[in-house]
């Protein structure tokens, strides 16, 4: 289930496109039914069409309108790695520093500087090169097979990020229309349904995200195993290259 061919990056951004497509449509509806006010879905019927009804232009011009956004949200930004995370989530950043650089530079422990990963944590982007130069797409020095395995993983949790994403604008749309039904002293009560549907289903999508996360990392640990197995000196010496360039030590602790 959920098993795609992945051959590059590329690949995995193609299939969180379609996937934030489709959640984008499936939010979008229930914000029309569950959330929106009766006057405000006649202004939108008005210029999109009747969507009760079913009527084919309003239907057209929701799906490209969806479409648009989840193409930008995905291939242009990279919202749910290069902002979600980036700025809210963090989870990138501390699992590099956490994890991967220090397992990547585990077997020369005993002369990397122990100022090596203060030094990393705060020039990620370069230290991380070190770990890309041989899992990366364009010039990938382990095993295919290794990498796929990893975009198969990493996929189904930035799905996640991708859901939580949504859930916090629907969620940002719900406090408003309270405000709006408060305001207009319309029942507010018909709040409390979608209310207690985002709030689960938030929690239910964290439970979810926690369970891929072990599977990234299971992946993450065979790349860097193989690394070890097949170009520890080549590894090594790119560690002795980057302590060079940010005066750090080597082989004299």
């Amino acid at each position: 289930m959920w098993n795609f061919q992945f051959k590059s990056y590329q690949d995995v951004k193609n299939v969180l496109h379609w996937y934030t497509y489709f959640v984008s449509m499936i939010m979008s509806l229930l914000a029309y039914f569950l959330v929106i006010p009766q006057q405000h879905k006649l202004i939108l019927n008005t210029v999109f069409g009747n969507i009760n009804e079913v009527v084919p232009v309003g239907i057209v011009i929701t799906a490209i309108f969806g479409f648009v956004i989840s193409l930008l949200f995905v291939h242009m930004f990279e919202v749910y790695d290069k902002v979600y995370d980036r700025f809210v989530i963090k989870w990138r950043y501390k699992y590099a520093k956490g994890y991967i650089l220090p397992e990547l530079i585990s077997p020369f422990k005993e002369k990397i500087d122990k100022e090596f990963l203060e030094t990393a944590s705060k020039n990620m982007r370069e230290f991380m090169n070190i770990f890309y130069s041989f899992v990366g797409d364009y010039d990938v020095k382990i095993r295919k097979t290794a990498v796929v395995r990893f975009y198969d993983a990493i996929w189904k949790y930035w799905a996640t990020q991708i859901n939580e994403v949504f859930f916090i604008i629907f969620a940002m749309m719900l406090v408003g229309y309270t405000l709006y039904y408060v305001i207009q002293d319309l029942q507010v009560v018909s709040m409390i349904t979608p209310s207690i549907l985002i709030v689960v289903m938030g929690i239910i999508n964290r439970a979810i995200s926690k369970y891929f996360l072990k599977y990234v990392r299971i992946m993450t640990k065979e790349e860097i195993e193989e690394i070890h197995k097949n170009f520890k000196d080549e590894l090594e010496e790119k560690v002795k290259e980057i302590s060079e360039k940010f005066d750090l030590s080597y082989g004299k602790n």
